[in-house]
This record gives structure tokens, C-alpha cells and sequence, in this order.
């Protein structure tokens, strides 16, 4: 087959997000069987990532992107954005794509003239009208890395009271535009069963499959050296530019942390991932916390953690992070937010728990209980592995382009089908 796929995200794994992984694994499988073509924005810091995805021997078309990846670091200019936007009838999270549009328009059209495609895959809906610049006979498929509407919603239930005005507004906007864009595709893709239901209820007309978020499980795997954990040791790892990632670690280090250190006096936390913000960095100055910043390989710092938290109160979709840890055998302590969409139960896979003074106790108890870190370990791996294996991951994404090609007019989920899969 040939596949054209539009992307707001480079997918890469060298420093990546989450969007970032979960294009560049499923693609490591899909451009060995089918010839690929990959049209995305590139930020200025990753052009030297160029060479790991054409690697996989896919036809890259970059685009020069000049807009920061993720929502403006400084929070007042952030908010200065929204109110920029708030007259636009389109939401903030698709009008600040506008300057790229000319860009990729042009590169999509120039990849149609020089090729027949039999799927088009775009990914984010906040881009979702990309799609029309492509031939309408080609069959479309929109993949949902989260429901933009299920975001905007949390974050305006967490807006502060000056904003939450014009939070709301962003989000009736965002879920009018999303419940017409999932019209457009003749398929999407969800990435949980939670989601699967939402998109339904937004466009019950809507095929939906199910391709879960994954892991590498022979990269991300237990330490075979000898224990190299740091005994009240915790970790978060996340793009630390994200505002969910951004706002949860603020709130645990805030409200939850101390508890931990009274409990524990000699308890230490590092907090991994990109771009810290000014309020993520400020956490520098914490007692037993370091801001790492961006690293290479996150695996040294996961084998050091007794606990790997995840305070996430905003957000949608499915964490990679939370697999990464399972994967490898650690302790998780994580808000049902954070764990959403992973087929994880309390107690047994990891630990939940809805309030920074909650996840503390959590974490104290991992870090009391080294035997209760292990049992989460081994049965969390086992989960990883049953599930959550990229390679059948993408088998699943490739029986969707193979319906929509063969089947344009038929529009019926694949729901059931994607489930066999993986029980």
C-alpha cells in the first residue's frame, strides 16, 4: 500500500514525546511492509532527528515549523494567546497551527500529483482539516493521540478563576470543531477504550478502532544488574513544557512532597524530561529535589526510582510513561488521570491515588515496602508484555488501512476485532 501520513509531530524516540514515540514505532512497522510518506512540521531543535526516521526508509517531506512545539512557556503569555484567539470561531490549539498551513498544503498536494495513495492518516484532531487537501477518494484515517475536547474540558476545570471564562469558551469551541472533524475521516483511531466511547457519543456514525499507546519492551526492560534502585528515591519524567505535566508536578512538589519528606527526611525526587518551564525549574530549590532537564535515555533514572510518580490532573489519551515504567519493572504512584486509558488495576499494577497529599502516602508506602515494589514490578511487566508490544500495536493500525482501502463506503468499526487482538 501506499500511505501518506500528516503530522503536526516529528515522530523520532531520541528525546521525544509521547506523539513523537507513538508515530516513529507504529511507522518502524508499517514502513517495512507498505511504502510511506511522511509530511511534518520540524522545530529547530529537531533537524538532527531527521536521519532516525528516514531510516526506516520512509519519504520524509520536513516543514520549517517557527512556532514553539507546545503551548508558550511563560504562563501569562500563554493566557495572552487565548485571549488573541478567543474572537476566532476556531479553538486555540487549531488557529495556532495557521502559519504552517500554507506550507503543508503545499507539500500535500505535491505528494498527491506524484503519487497514488490508498490511505491518508493524519494525526491530532487539531489539525484534522489538513485532510482536505487531498483527493477525496483516497480513504481517511484520523488518529486520536487524545481527545482535544476531553483536554480543553480538564484544563478549564483547573483554570484559575480569572481565566476560567475564557477556558470554557476555548473548550465549547474545541468540542464543536472535534465532534465535525471526526466526520471528515472515514475511520479514527482511539488510543483507549475510554476514549473509543467518547468519540462515539460525540460522532456515534464514526468507525472506531482501538491501537493502544505501547512500549519497547526489549529496550525498556528490568535491570538484569544488580539492584541499582536508591532507596527513597523517587522519579517524574514527562515534557516538562506540557502544561498537564507542567501543572501536576508544580501541585506534588506543592502540596504532596513535603509529607513525603516529613515521613521520610532523606527522600529524593528527580524530575526528568524537556523544556522545564520557570515554574517547573523554581523546583529546583525544593528540599531533596532536582529538575534534571532533558536527558538521552531516560532508563538510568527509572532503574534508580523506588517510586515513579505521575500527578496528572489534566490531559487526555494514554501515558507513555506510565508503560516505560511498567515495562521495566517499577513501582508506580499515579493519579487515575495519569493512568487512564491502561488496563492497570490498583494494587496490583501500580497504585492510585487522587490528591497530592494521597500520592504521597502512596509513595511513602513504596518506599517502606521495598517487597511491595517488587510485586508491582512483576506483575506490571507481565502486563507490558501481554499488551502493549508495539509490533501488535501496528498489525491492528495496518487491518484499519486495510478496511478503509478496501471498504470506503462501508463504515463499520473495527472495535471488536481490535479487542480479540489483545486479550
Amino acid at each position: 500500500m501506499n500511505i501518506l501520513c500528516v503530522t503536526v509531530e516529528l515522530p523520532y524516540v531520541t528525546g521525544g514525546g509521547g506523539g513523537n514515540l507513538r508515530q516513529y514505532h507504529l511507522l518502524r512497522y508499517i514502513a517495512r511492509r507498505h511504502h510511506v510518506t511522511v509530511i511534518s512540521p520540524v522545530l529547530p531543535w529537531e533537524w538532527d532527528r531527521l536521519d532516525e526516521l528516514r531510516a526506516l526508509g520512509v519519504d520524509l517531506r520536513p516543514v520549517p515549523h517557527r512556532l514553539p512545539q507546545e503551548r508558550t512557556r511563560i504562563r501569562w503569555s500563554y493566557w495572552l494567546d487565548h485571549l488573541r484567539t478567543a474572537a476566532n470561531p476556531r479553538p486555540f490549539e487549531v488557529a495556532r497551527f495557521d502559519l504552517l498551513r500554507p506550507a503543508i498544503a503545499r507539500e500535500i498536494r505535491q505528494a498527491v500529483r506524484e503519487r497514488s495513495f490508498d490511505v491518508v492518516q493524519v494525526d491530532h484532531s487539531q489539525v484534522a482539516g489538513w485532510a482536505h487537501w487531498c483527493p477525496r477518494q483516497v480513504p481517511r484515517v484520523l488518529i486520536l493521540h487524545n481527545l482535544l475536547s476531553v483536554r480543553t474540558r480538564r484544563a478549564a476545570e483547573r483554570a484559575p478563576r480569572r481565566r476560567r471564562l475564557l477556558a470554557r469558551w476555548d473548550w465549547f469551541k474545541t468540542a464543536l470543531y472535534e465532534r465535525r472533524a471526526l466526520r471528515w475521516f472515514d475511520w479514527c483511531v482511539a488510543v483507549s477504550e475510554q476514549e473509543y466511547d467518547q468519540i462515539r457519543r460525540l460522532a456515534p456514525e464514526a468507525a472506531v478502532a482501538v491501537v493502544p499507546n505501547g512500549v519497547d519492551l526489549t529496550y525498556f526492560s528490568p535491570s538484569r544488574m544488580d539492584d541499582v534502585r536508591r532507596p527513597y528515591h523517587a522519579v517524574f519524567i514527562g515534557s516538562l513544557d506540557y502544561p498537564p505535566n507542567a501543572e501536576g508536578i508544580v501541585s506534588f512538589v506543592e502540596y504532596g512532597w513535603p509529607l513525603v519528606r516529613s515521613k521520610s527526611p532523606g527522600a529524593t525526587l528527580a524530575i526528568v524530561g524537556r523544556h522545564p518551564t520557570p515554574d517547573v525549574q523554581a523546583l529546583d530549590r525544593s528540599s531533596g529535589v532536582q529538575v534534571v532537564g532533558p536527558v538521552t535515555d531516560v532508563r538510568p533514572y527509572l532503574r534508580e526510582a523506588s517510586a515513579v510518580i505521575v500527578p496528572l490532573w489534566q490531559g487526555a489519551g494514554t501515558r507513555l510513561k506510565v508503560l516505560e515504567a511498567l515495562a521495566m519493572g517499577k513501582g508506580v504512584v499515579s493519579t487515575s488521570v495519569g493512568a487512564e486509558g491502561i488496563a492497570a488495576v490498583s494494587g496490583r499494577h501500580l497504585l492510585l491515588a487522587e490528591t497530592p497529599p494521597a500520592l504521597a502516602e502512596q509513595v511513602v508506602a513504596l518506599f517502606q515496602h521495598p517487597d511491595v515494589q517488587d510485586n508491582l514490578g512483576r506483575e506490571g511487566r507481565a502486563l507490558a508484555t501481554a499488551r502493549y508490544g508495539w509490533d501488535s500495536l501496528a498489525s491492528t493500525l495496518e487491518s484499519v488501512y486495510e478496511q478503509a482501502s478496501a471498504h470506503r463506503d462501508l463504515r463499520r468499526p473495527l472495535h471488536q476485532d481490535t479487542q480479540l487482538q489483545h486479550e
